[in-house]
């Protein structure tokens, strides 16, 4: 990409440094599985795709001790609004719809409070500012069983019932 890279800025005397929100996601993703056994490989796909489609580009070039409460939740809002519903060119001729919504910003994040959480372990962050942020209630939704799924449903349960 064409933008200059923001450096680690020391923090304090004592020759802490800060990081850019981008290299944090880089670090989580490449130290996160080894001390995250428990964690799916295939679930660490999906948080780096909500990390990489939703959190680096509107929070990655932040520094994470200038990162408040309030600039997670607002980029969680704007996730949930769909503000962030793009088209971003992936591999030779793809195209990767980021669309956001309610569910987008659920996942999105379960996924950055975890990874503040595990920076704050690490004493990379001082505190973890995604605690506290509430999601509004999804509104629900009227489901029906498709013909086949219906068929199913009934095949199963007079197996059941012999």
């Amino acid at each position: 990409s064409g933008r200059p890279r923001k450096e680690p800025r020391p923090l304090s005397p004592s020759g802490r440094v800060d990081l850019t929100v981008r290299q944090l996601i880089a670090r989580y993703l490449n130290e996160g599985p080894v001390t995250k056994l428990e964690k799916r490989a295939s679930s660490w796909k999906a948080d780096a795709s909500y990390l990489r489609s939703h959190v680096e580009p509107a929070i990655g070039d932040r520094f994470l001790g200038e990162l408040h409460h309030d600039d997670i939740a607002q980029m969680i809002r704007n996730i949930w609004a769909g503000s962030v519903a793009r088209d971003v060119r992936v591999r030779c001729r793809g195209v990767a719809r980021i669309r956001g919504g309610p569910g987008a910003a659920g996942r999105t994040l379960d996924t950055v409070a975890a990874m503040f959480a595990w920076a704050v372990a690490r004493e990379m962050m001082t505190k973890n500012p995604a605690l506290g942020i509430k999601l509004a209630r999804r509104p629900s939704r009227a489901r029906f069983l498709t013909a086949a799924q219906a068929r199913s449903l009934f095949l199963t349960l007079q197996r059941l019932e012999q």
